[in-house]
């Protein structure tokens, strides 16, 4: 699965839909594991605010299933909210964060062979609907 957050703001919908999609996907990954997710941050998109954060934690206190979570952000301050998601909640799943999608690519691929360029091919196709889209 791979979630991709961009453009200069994110509504309170785009925040819900993230944590609804972040569930479904616990339930889709379980007996299917080892299980990836990736989410791509651009960096113009902003971080979450604190109340979303903390939405974000909640709802991922205990999941099902154990995937492995890469956050690709080329902004530091987004990486730095998934520490901040941490404070607030240990995770109980391994957790990368890199810096741009070939690293998280990468490290899907470590985690579980063909899982980077399937994740690839996701975020190339979801690029392409956007640009459709205009």
């Amino acid at each position: 699965m791979v979630c991709w957050f961009h453009g200069p703001s994110n509504s309170d919908d785009d925040m819900q839909r993230y944590i609804d999609d972040l569930l479904r996907a616990d339930r889709a990954f379980e007996g299917r594991e080892p299980a990836v997710l990736m989410m791509y941050v651009e960096h113009e998109n902003p971080p979450p605010n604190a109340a979303w954060r903390a939405r974000i934690a909640n709802a991922t206190a205990h999941p099902r299933t154990k995937p492995l979570f890469v956050l690709a952000a080329e902004s530091a301050l987004i990486r730095g909210v998934v520490t901040a998601i941490n404070w607030i909640r240990r995770p109980v799943y391994p957790v990368a964060v890199v810096s741009s999608a070939d690293e998280g690519f990468a490290r899907l691929e470590q985690h579980l062979p063909g899982a980077g360029e399937k994740a690839r091919a996701l975020l190339d196709g979801l690029r392409l609907g956007r640009r459709a889209a205009r």
